[in-house]
Order: C-alpha cells, then sequence, then structure tokens
C-alpha cells in the first residue's frame, strides 16, 4: 500500500506537500513529499499502516458485537370461566 493509498482510505487528502487526515479528532500529517518526487511516512503514518496491513492480513477489520440476550416470557395463567366447577 502506498502512502498516497493509506491517506485516501483514511479520508485524508494531499495539500501543501503533506499527506493530511484527521485522527483522534485532530488533524495530523502522515507524510510528507521528499525531493518532489515520492511521499515518505512518518511515525503516525507508518504506526497506521502497519495497523491496517495487520488488520487486512488477519481478516480482522472490526470485531462483530454481540447480539443482546432476550429472555423469553413465561406464558400468562389461563382464566377460569365462570361456569368451571
Amino acid at each position: 500500500m502506498t502512502p498516497e493509498e493509506l491517506c485516501k482510505e483514511l479520508g485524508g487528502f494531499a495539500d501543501a506537500n503533506k499527506l493530511r487526515i484527521e485522527y483522534n479528532g485532530k488533524p495530523e500529517y502522515i507524510g510528507s513529499l521528499i525531493d518532489n518526487k515520492a511521499f515518505e511516512l512518518n511515525e503516525l503514518g507508518l504506526k497506521l499502516l502497519a495497523e491496517r496491513e495487520a488488520s487486512i492480513a488477519v481478516g480482522v477489520a472490526e470485531k462483530p458485537k454481540a447480539k443482546p440476550k432476550v429472555k423469553a416470557k413465561a406464558p400468562a395463567p389461563a382464566k377460569k370461566a365462570k361456569n368451571d366447577l
């Protein structure tokens, strides 16, 4: 995965020779352009790339949510009719 692809997957964009994303609610950059040739990831970018590739390799993109347990209600007792003895 290239730095540009990682940035796009994380909802980011390239601006002013930097790959910018929003991380934990704050604007961050994950890489910068080196010698006007290619982007190079910084420490945060490398960390996010490793996490992304590990989740793809293992196949654990998201953990499935557990279904809530529902208890079955006991049937209501039958009402007696007036004519029953």
